[in-house]
């Protein structure tokens, strides 16, 4: 349940950046409707499970593998850059795979819609292991390009099973 409206509008202004992002490569939101007490949304089912879940399973992948979602994450994250939005909290976790192969980028809590492609935010978001360091120097950061850092790590921890930061 929803108990205050600061949580309810941070998850509709999640909904309307996936709304915005039709495209194969983001879980599709179908519907949204509210209860009294609840906010309730319809997602597309994605049934392959998250990439970290996959990659854990069999300690890293194989470089032509890796290449294959590796080049999906990047398509998908063109298309959401030119959509003006940042995700900025890819991850292992937040890539789901359906059972092709083919990746659907979910959670879009931390996301945000800019108005130019050189606005600088400031918020402290992300996964640590996964975050860009101009984030974590708190003196302003673009978005495109920690979202390309995150990227680069997942692209790491497919190939070699693990992290590069802890």
């Amino acid at each position: 349940s929803i108990q205050n409206e600061k949580s309810k509008k941070k998850i509709l202004q999640e909904v309307k950046l996936m709304q915005k992002l039709k495209q194969n490569t983001v879980v599709k939101i179908y519907e949204t409707f509210e209860t009294s007490k609840y906010l309730i949304i319809i997602m597309e089912y994605v049934s392959g499970g998250d990439l970290l879940t996959y990659v854990k399973k069999r300690n890293k992948l194989s470089e032509n593998v890796a290449k294959y979602i590796f080049r999906q994450i990047i398509l998908s994250l063109e298309f959401t850059h030119q959509q003006n939005i940042i995700h900025r909290d890819i991850k292992l976790d937040n890539i789901l795979l359906d059972i092709h192969g083919n990746i659907k980028i979910c959670d879009f809590g931390v996301s945000k819609y800019i108005k130019t492609k050189k606005e600088i935010m400031y918020d402290q978001c992300g996964t640590p292991a996964y975050i860009a360091p101009e984030i974590l120097k708190g003196q302003g950061y673009e978005g495109q390009p920690v979202d390309i850092w995150s990227s680069g790590v997942v692209l790491y921890a497919m190939l070699s099973g693990m992290v590069p930061f802890k």
